[in-house]
């Protein structure tokens, strides 16, 4: 039995078939190894997608307040424990607890509306909370950028001082050479160069 071949190869398979079906057949075919060099960078660039994607899921916060549970779902908690008991089904506890809920008034509902206020108002101050916190981030980055800068500009003013030396001590140098003796006597030949001629 033949072994189906990896998702890899059925993918590039897929786009050398769907590049020969675009390509004009007048142009002379490009090597196949042109068509690999495309397609490794694909799937590099593919990978590396899926890669930020997955590691930028959001984080959960811990401190962010939950939102309440409703007043119907608190009512059927507290009724289906008591249903159960009574080794009713599934589908019979689920009727009884509807038609409560209808028969029940706006008074009895009234918890939910407390529920939500309260949320709210820790939502308030959560979001107040984070805005807080992010001011206080932005004011510690500005800081930091600022200590960078002067950092900066303190090695640009370094390198300056440092460039003008060397240049300083090149033209020096150079004042050196062009100042040479013209009655300084040459250096003799070699004796390679002496048996060349």
């Amino acid at each position: 039995m033949k072994r189906s071949p990896p998702p890899y190869i059925l993918w590039l398979k897929d786009q050398w078939r769907k590049s020969r079906k675009e390509k004009d057949p007048l142009k002379p075919k490009q090597p196949m190894s042109a068509f690999f060099a495309f397609t490794t960078e694909a799937m590099k660039l593919l990978e590396e997608e899926q890669y930020l994607q997955l590691k930028t899921k959001k984080e959960k916060d811990l401190l962010k307040p939950k939102q309440s549970m409703s007043t119907f779902f608190m009512f059927t908690n507290e009724r289906r424990v008591a249903l159960l008991v009574e080794s009713k089904s599934v589908w019979e506890v689920a009727k009884i607890i509807g038609e409560e809920w209808k028969n029940m008034t706006e008074r009895q509902k009234k918890h939910e509306k407390q529920n939500k206020e309260k949320y709210l108002e820790e939502m308030k101050a959560y979001k107040q909370r984070k805005e807080d916190e992010y001011a206080n981030l932005k004011k510690e980055e500005d800081e930091m950028m600022k200590i960078h800068k002067q950092e900066a500009l303190q090695l640009l003013k370094k390198k300056e001082k440092t460039d003008n030396i060397m240049k300083k001590m090149k033209e020096n140098r150079q004042k050196k050479k062009k100042i040479a003796d013209p009655n300084k006597p040459k250096k003799p030949a070699s004796s390679f160069l002496l048996f060349r001629n």
